[in-house]
Parts: C-alpha cells; structure tokens; sequence
C-alpha cells in the first residue's frame, strides 16, 4: 500500500518538476505549426466552418433531416464542431506525441508525459481561435447568449483530462503498433456523428444510444448554456466530469507503467 502511494507520489512530482519543459514544448508546438503557414490561425476558422456550411446547407434542402435546436443551427453546429475538434485534437495531437520526438523517447531521460501534455497547444490554441467566431455568429443571428454561457470554458478542463487519458494509454500503444494513429482518424469522425454534434440529443432507441458517448454531456451542457436553457441533465453532466478525471488518472498510471516496456519493444 505505502509503495502504491509513493509511485503516486513520485509521478506528480514528477510532473510538477516538468512544468517548464511542458511550458517550452507548448509554445514550440504553436511556433512550428504555424510558422511555415501562409494562412496561420485562419486554418483554424476555416475548417469548421466548411464543415458548418456543408451541414447547413443539407439541412436548409432537406437532404438531412435535423431536428429544430433551440438556437440558430449554424451557432448550435459551430459550437459543437469546435468542442468536438479540441476533444479530438487532444486525443490525435497526443496519441503521436511519442512517436513524432523520435530518438528522444529513447535516448534522453526526461519525464515522457511531459510530450503528452504539451501536444494539447494545438487543439487549445484552434479553440481559443475559434471562440470569438462562436460569438460573432450567434450575434449576426440574432441570438444573444447569457452569463451562464460563460460556465461553457471550465468545462474545457474536464474535456481536455478526457482526451489526454485516452491519448496517453494511445500513445503507449502506438510506439508497439503504429496501426494505431492511422485507424484513429476513421474512430474519431464516426465518434463526432455518434454524438451530438451536427444533430441534437436524440430521444428515441437507437439513436438514444449517443448518451453514452463520453462527449455527449459536455455537448449537450454546452448547447443548454448556449441557449439560456436549464441544464436537462445535470446528474449525467457529473458523472462525465467524474469520468474524465478517472480516464486522466488511468491513463497517466497506464504511462508511467507501460512505457519503458513498449520503448524496450520499439
């Protein structure tokens, strides 16, 4: 029991004392990605609302049946396309973290969460982007969102400890199996259309189904925010928070267990 508790110890020790390489790589992974780009931030504009568009213009012919959403329905995608793509971000940027520093895994001796942790810059950085546009589209739509719209940002934390969990028991993986970052891809856009992130909360079998996807409570607590809406579900609000912090724990144990085996095996 003493040494469970002293490995425990010892990785958020660990942790806090790589705090400032975290720091250095996330301003690094900005650096790069955006330094050889013409357009820069505006890629992360462009791409949601290409996929808002598209979704738009389905809906407006009547080529999808969407259900009436209780806000505009190009705010209620943009904002779920946005929450969806940092939570996907996360879990893509840090599944290849490992394998994308190469000999550094291997050779140097540093804390390799550190890798995990960083990689959420990216998806953080589109999302921050992006939030200014959420509000200039429910604005040029006549939809004036409350203060309580403002408690859609602390659920940020909760999404991002999800996504990290899920990427740091990935990442392991995919040192053994690189298989894993190319199917992850096709996992997580047939995960957006099995939540509701183009579509409102289902209520009838088997589309219900979607409520047990892991993002579906932040979607839904998100869209009832947004609308001015009490939360429908606030006990299923909880226990996806609850999930999260347990998926980071599991996830960050999984690392710090599992990684110097699959390095001997890479």
């Amino acid at each position: 029991m003493l040494g469970f508790i002293a490995g425990w110890q010892a990785m958020w020790r660990d942790l806090w004392s790589g705090r400032y390489l975290i720091l250095e790589l996330m301003r690094r992974e900005v650096v790069v990605r955006y330094r050889q780009s013409a357009l820069g931030y505006a890629w992360a504009v462009v791409m949601p609302l290409v996929t808002v568009g598209v979704f738009t213009l389905l809906s407006h012919g009547r080529i999808l049946a969407i259900s009436q959403t209780e806000i505009p329905y190009p705010v209620f995608a943009l904002l779920n396309v946005s929450l969806w793509q940092f939570f996907s971000g996360v879990v893509a940027q840090g599944t290849q973290s490992l394998t994308a520093a190469g000999g550094m895994v291997s050779r140097l001796h540093f804390f390799k969460v550190t890798l995990v942790v960083a990689s959420i810059m990216r998806p953080l950085s589109d999302l921050v982007v992006r939030i200014p546009l959420i509000i200039l589209m429910a604005v040029s739509y006549r939809s004036y969102p409350g203060l309580e719209a403002l408690l859609i940002i602390p659920m940020i934390i909760p999404i991002a400890l999800l996504g990290l969990g899920i990427a740091m028991v990935l990442a392991v993986i995919n040192l053994v199996l690189r298989d894993v970052s190319n199917a992850l891809g096709v996992f997580l856009t047939y995960g957006m259309f099995l939540a509701p992130v183009m579509y409102p909360q289902p209520l009838s079998f088997p589309m219900v189904l979607v409520n047990f996807n892991p993002m579906s409570p932040f979607l839904i607590a998100a869209q009832d925010l947004m609308s001015g809406m009490a939360l429908r579900d606030p006990a299923m609000l909880v226990g996806a928070v609850l999930l999260a912090v347990v998926a980071f724990l599991v996830g960050f144990r999984f690392f710090v267990v599992v990684l110097p085996h699959a390095i001997a095996l890479a």
